[in-house]
Order: structure tokens, then C-alpha cells, then sequence
């Protein structure tokens, strides 16, 4: 294994805590772009219980769908400030669809767009050159219109469940690394762990782990799996 894939590894248990709470704001895929940067991969994991709280309630359907607005027009205002002159594309909603619908019927609707997309049991992925990336992001957008996520299956981690996380991560996570023979510094105290999460700095102990052996690293995220195995998906 070369060190670009070793990278590949370490960037998918780095990501592996905002990209649990990302997939409830909103959806991102596992998207590879034909170029220098670095290859962002989803990950999921489990572990041994910490008695996690219960899930937010359901939003009703009117919160559903007004939830749902304010993303489309977030993520148009996103699209349109990375492309200034891109014209809105027509599209209109269909239904929401559910997570283990949502990847057939979203690589489909790229598939329609002439996106080359790649599909299987764990969803979608597409490769681009940078040329292209304009092109997907304005097909991204036409899909997410018409087949969003309904956003009760994608609501944010509450308090309660941040907490939960931070336990886990200083209770079980790292002990688990240290005992794998890995020199990690304390936890953060909660208010910093909560004042990063969500942003680049998001933190977690993996992003503490130093590990150039991808084999070892592997067995380690599989012993030491990155985020509580009884927190929803």
C-alpha cells in the first residue's frame, strides 16, 4: 500500500465525526475529483454502548418540507457563489426519499444529467476532472431538488448526543487507542470539543493518531471503530 492510499485511510477516519453529523445537514457523497487534492470518504462505525439518548422527534410535515426550502436555497446560494454567472437549473421537487433508497434513485437522476456514475450497495460515486466539476455540481443540485433526503432522517446530533460522543471519545476511545500501544494527549475539555464541532478543527482522536503502518492503522480503527456504535445513522 502506497502513501497516497495510507492518506486515503487516514482521511477517512479523520472525517469519520463531522461526517456522521454532516450526513443530517446535508448529504454528501463519496465525490473523487481527478486532481490534487485529497479524496474525501465516508465512514461508519461501531462500538460498545454508552447508553446513547434517545433521537430528536420527527419533524411534521410542514417543518419537513420548510427544512427542506432552506437547504435547496442554502445550497443554491453556495453553488452560485462558487459559479457567479451559472443560471438556476428548472427543477422541481418530486418526493422526499428515504436512506436506503436514496442512492439508486439519486445515482439514477445524475444518470439522466449524463453524469457517469458508478452505483452499489453503499451508494454512488462519481469521478470528475475539474472541467466537469461545474457540470455535477449544477446535476447535484437538480437531484437534490427533485429526490431530497427527507430531513427527518437527517436531523443534527442534539446536545445530548454531543455529549454522548465526547464520552465516548474520551471514555472508550482513547483508552481503546492507548492500549493498542498509541501516545495520545488528553481530551479537550467538552466546551472546546463542542466550540470545533463542525468545523475544520472538528475534533477526535484519531486526528491525534500518528500512524504510517496502514495495516496496523486498519486494525486499529476495526478494534477502536471512530464513532459509538449505538449512536443513530
Amino acid at each position: 500500500m502506497d502513501d497516497h492510499e495510507l492518506e486515503r485511510l487516514r482521511t477517512r477516519v479523520l472525517e469519520a465525526a463531522r461526517t456522521s453529523d454532516r450526513r443530517r445537514r446535508r448529504r454528501h457523497r463519496v465525490v473523487a475529483v481527478v486532481t490534487a487534492g485529497a479524496l474525501a470518504v465516508l465512514v461508519t462505525g461501531g462500538a460498545v454502548a454508552l447508553a446513547a439518548p434517545p433521537p430528536p422527534p420527527p419533524l411534521t410535515s410542514d417543518e419537513e418540507y420548510a427544512s427542506y426550502q432552506r437547504g435547496i436555497e442554502a445550497a443554491w446560494a453556495e453553488l452560485q457563489a462558487r459559479y457567479p454567472d451559472a443560471t438556476r437549473p428548472d427543477a422541481e421537487f418530486e418526493r422526499f426519499v428515504t436512506a436506503d433508497e436514496e442512492g439508486e434513485v439519486v445515482g439514477a437522476c445524475l444518470r439522466e444529467q449524463g453524469i457517469l456514475v458508478e452505483i452499489d450497495e453503499h451508494g454512488w460515486t462519481v469521478t470528475v476532472s475539474p472541467d466537469e466539476e461545474r457540470s455535477l455540481g449544477l446535476a447535484l443540485f437538480v437531484c437534490s431538488v427533485r429526490f431530497p433526503l427527507s430531513p427527518n432522517e437527517h436531523l443534527p446530533y442534539t446536545e445530548a448526543e454531543l455529549r454522548h460522543i465526547y464520552r465516548y471519545f474520551a471514555e472508550q476511545l482513547i483508552p481503546c487507542l492507548e492500549s493498542r500501544g498509541y501516545d495520545l494527549p488528553a481530551a479537550p475539555d467538552y466546551a472546546e470539543f463542542r466550540s470545533r464541532w463542525w468545523t475544520d478543527e472538528t475534533w477526535g482522536p484519531y486526528a491525534d493518531l500518528r500512524e504510517t503502518d496502514a495495516e496496523r492503522f486498519l486494525a486499529a480503527e476495526e478494534a477502536c471503530p471512530p464513532m459509538p456504535s449505538d449512536l443513530r445513522r
